[in-house]
């Protein structure tokens, strides 16, 4: 009975501290840019915006490899304070991200006045 007792406080740290590893902020300035995440890891993108009147949309993601935690919002301190998305990954590998900054109109024509592109590298622990 005292092996056991001793054991799950044991098996609860070792638990505990296999926890998924803190998120990654990835500041998105360039328009080509890369990241190497762990599995498990969140990763959040922060893209630059200048124009209350245009939005960023996603043109690219392979599901199989992140998925999609929030849609992307507008940071807090007006147009030009940026963007941001999360992801959670599900498997290792690479993969690629794309965005493009827009302006919606009605007759669904749409000419990117920005993009980001990022190269993802997802490793297991």
């Amino acid at each position: 009975m005292k092996l056991k007792s001793l054991l799950f406080p044991l098996a609860a740290l070792l638990i505990g501290s296999a926890a998924s590893p803190p998120p990654v902020v990835f500041e998105a300035t360039e328009k080509k840019g890369a990241v190497t995440i762990e599995f498990g890891q969140e990763l959040t993108v922060v893209l630059p915006t200048s124009d209350p009147d245009h939005v960023w949309q996603i043109a690219g993601n392979d599901i199989r490899y992140l998925k999609e935690t929030t849609k992307i919002i507008a940071r807090p301190g007006g147009p030009t304070a940026g963007a941001t998305i999360s992801f959670q990954t599900r498997r290792g590998g690479h993969t690629r991200l794309s965005f493009v900054y827009v302006k919606p109109t009605d007759t669904g024509e749409i000419t990117p006045a920005d993009t980001r592109d990022i190269a993802v590298t997802i490793t297991k622990r």
